[in-house]
């Protein structure tokens, strides 16, 4: 996988740059991380994410997501 560079229906994922900072910063939408969030980590290294939805908006759609969480 590799960054988004144009629009697209999923949300993608965006590195935002953090100028002198050590490591890296990823914007992703639930879309684009929901249904694969083992595969978007593993890809992009990402050691932590943060959802910024709540429960009920992925529920019935991404419930392994919502369980890869609590995990």
């Amino acid at each position: 996988m590799t960054p988004s560079s144009s629009f697209n229906t999923d949300g993608g994922i965006n590195e935002i740059p953090l100028p002198g900072a050590v490591g890296k910063l990823w914007l992703c939408g639930k879309h684009f991380i929901g249904p694969k969030v083992e595969q978007v980590i593993t890809d992009f290294d990402i050691q932590h994410v943060v959802c910024l939805v709540e429960e009920h908006e992925l529920v019935g759609r991404y419930d392994k997501y919502i369980q890869w969480h609590r995990d």
